[in-house]
């Protein structure tokens, strides 16, 4: 991977000394208090300015705790919740009703579980059945996942959890029904989890593995995200905060690239800056038919789910959503790719309902998915992941129109 983006030097703030606790002594400075990154270093490597989002590591240490969610729990943290009950989408209908029996008959299906042994199968199936209102089925299902927690993506055969991607994903999506189904113990064990691939100074997310050092590791707008949500689901406002201005920065850096090179990039290394890496992880462009759009359609979401909820810059964490969509929609194989079911939400939640319905209406254009779909991990995945998000688009539109 090659450096493909720089900025002027900055210096790590007071606060973030104070958090160098965290760090062995072999790897930082303690003298003087403030540290001056290379010339290199882009700007959101350094540390958050003071601001009341910033997260000390003793306050991070004990909101991490299982057994406590700590001082940053804040019950004020509102975020959207999904409304119950159907759509009136008669395409979506048929959609949702084919893959709700073929989940059924697998994951609730002791002989067909002990035959398969992948968290693809089974970490979006409790929040899909929430999504279709199986509140019973959500719950066995949540059981069956949470037997994952201990590893997350590792060793799945899906290659949105391979070691190259994102590894903590599916603790995201257990983490989420588990808070809906009021599993705190769940919730909280599989925040713990993600909040172990967290930078503790830039509150940046981690990919490949958790962090280990102040200076190598790699950074991933995706897995930044994937912090900020389940900050936001175990109602930690500071910490979703910072993630989200963590992300912030991020774009702005992607600033040039996505004028001058119609790509944004989306992992970095602290030394070298943005990252043009081998793979499609690494970056998403415009003029690609095959990018993973839901890189930036997630954050994307993320964003405006912040902007709703209790917390400062809320319109600037909206305007940064939108610039992420904008760019979306400059990307040649949007609306034929099956990766962009979460900027359908992403849409809905901008109030781009044009978008959304493009999207949407392109995904159910492929029909219903057939039985053999579901037992291939990567497929069943991908059809749980597109009930869940068209719900939430559908449900948002029929709330807002309720309203």
């Amino acid at each position: 991977a090659k450096s493909v983006g720089s900025c002027a030097a900055v210096a790590v703030d007071n606060a973030s000394v104070e958090a160098m606790d965290v760090w062995d002594d072999s790897e930082v400075p303690m003298e003087p208090p403030s540290i001056a990154l290379p010339a290199s270093a882009p700007m959101y490597f350094a540390s958050r300015g003071p601001s009341e989002n910033s997260v000390g590591a003793s306050e991070y240490a004990s909101h991490a705790s299982t057994k406590n969610l700590g001082s940053l729990t804040d019950p004020s943290l509102e975020m959207p919740r999904p409304a119950a009950g159907s759509t009136s989408s008669p395409a979506f209908d048929r959609f949702r009703a084919a893959v709700a029996p073929q989940l059924v008959r697998r994951v609730l299906n002791r002989q067909w579980v002990d035959q398969h042994h992948d968290v693809g199968y089974y970490c979006k199936a409790p929040l899909a059945f929430l999504e279709v209102g199986r509140v019973s089925d959500a719950r066995v299902a949540l059981e069956e996942a949470s037997r994952y927690i201990s590893t997350g993506g590792f060793g799945s055969g899906c290659s949105a959890y391979a070691e190259e991607a994102h590894v903590q994903l599916p603790w995201l999506w257990i983490c989420w029904a588990a808070s809906q189904l009021q599993r705190e113990d769940l919730a909280s064990a599989c925040f713990e989890k993600i909040c172990s691939f967290r930078h503790p100074v830039t509150d940046s997310g981690l990919v490949r593995r958790p962090y280990h050092s102040f200076r190598d590791f790699e950074g991933d707008f995706f897995a930044t995200a994937v912090l900020c949500k389940a900050a936001m689901l175990c109602q930690s406002t500071a910490l979703a905060a910072a993630a989200g201005d963590s992300l912030l920065r991020v774009l702005a850096a992607n600033s040039i690239n996505m004028i001058r090179r119609r790509q944004f990039c989306t992992r970095w290394h602290w030394d070298i800056g943005l990252l043009d890496g081998p793979d499609k992880f690494y970056c998403v462009s415009q003029d690609s038919s095959a990018g993973l759009y839901y890189l930036l359609g997630f954050p994307a979401v993320v964003l405006l789910e912040l902007s709703m909820a209790r917390v400062a810059s809320s319109r600037t964490y909206r305007e940064g959503a939108e610039r992420l969509l904008e760019f979306l929609k400059g990307c040649r194989g949007l609306c034929s790719s099956p990766s962009a079911h979460v900027v359908a939400y992403a849409a809905v939640l901008a109030q781009d309902n044009d978008l959304a319905a493009a999207i949407t209406e392109s995904l159910l254009a492929a029909g219903e998915p057939g039985s053999e779909t579901f037992d291939v991990a990567d497929a069943m995945d991908q059809a749980a992941e597109t009930v869940i998000w068209l719900s939430q688009a559908h449900n948002h539109l029929r709330r807002t129109i309720s309203l």
